[in-house]
């Protein structure tokens, strides 16, 4: 009898800490793919906010180019009224190149 008692109180220390480093383990796993998926998740994150900025600077520099041509075909249609002395045929071929870059920006935001 007091052998069976010397088992079951060793056993129980030695059953205790393999438990013990067992639930360790799986805690340590679950641990990881939780960490693991939240890096995911981070990545996935940083990659749409790149693809936003990248599409932000585009629609910028579209944006400038247009006030650019608007401001060119402003300047063209006004410039003939204000200076007198100017070659008004080369005003209206240099509006009409304009108005060509003006007609193929709008074409480039719309397919946005």
């Amino acid at each position: 009898m007091t052998d069976l008692n010397t088992v079951f109180i060793t056993g129980i220390p030695v059953l205790g800490s393999l438990l013990g480093a067992l639930l360790g383990y799986v805690a340590s796993i679950r641990t990881n793919n939780k960490s693991n998926k939240h890096a995911l998740e981070i990545e996935k994150m940083r990659l749409e906010h790149e693809t936003t900025m990248k599409e932000k600077e585009r629609n910028r520099a579209l944006l400038e180019e247009l006030c650019s041509l608007v401001y060119g075909v402003q300047a063209d249609i006004i410039l003939p009224f204000i200076d007198n002395t100017s070659n008004t045929g080369l005003a209206v071929i240099a509006s009409e190149k304009t108005l060509i870059g003006l007609e193929s920006l709008l074409l480039c935001i719309t397919e946005i």
